[in-house]
């Protein structure tokens, strides 16, 4: 019989910045001195998940039915072009990129693709 695997926690780690993107990382080492995963920094300051309800709802007794109101799908007011969206991401310090040219770049050489091959079975 196997025994469990006991997960030991870190004892060495070492605070440094990233030079490829200048964010905080955290090294963290086990108890054999192999690196773990780095944890990275995304918010300055650091941001803790909310520790209270986001939607209180006005009736929390047990045994209350649910009514047509409490099941209409719930959104921001006044956000019809995704402006709020926007603003809540406005801390984060790495923003995604648009794939737009990246998808027009593989059409491309899809296109090219066909081209050379129509271009090589026909001459």
């Amino acid at each position: 019989m196997k025994s469990p695997i006991i997960e030991q926690p870190p004892t060495q780690y070492e605070v440094i910045v990233n030079p490829y993107d200048k964010a905080t990382r955290l090294n963290l080492y086990g108890f054999d001195g192999a690196p773990m995963n780095p944890m990275y920094l995304a918010y300055k300051p650091p941001e803790m998940l909310p520790t209270k309800t986001l939607n209180p709802t006005s009736n929390s007794e047990k045994g209350s039915q649910p009514t047509n109101k409490s099941k209409i799908k719930r959104s921001i007011p006044g956000d019809q072009d995704g402006l709020v969206q926007a603003a809540l991401n406005k801390k984060v310090l790495v923003q995604q990129q648009d794939s737009t040219m990246a998808d027009r770049l593989w059409w491309l050489g899809a296109g090219m693709t066909l081209l050379g091959s129509v271009g090589y079975f026909c001459f």
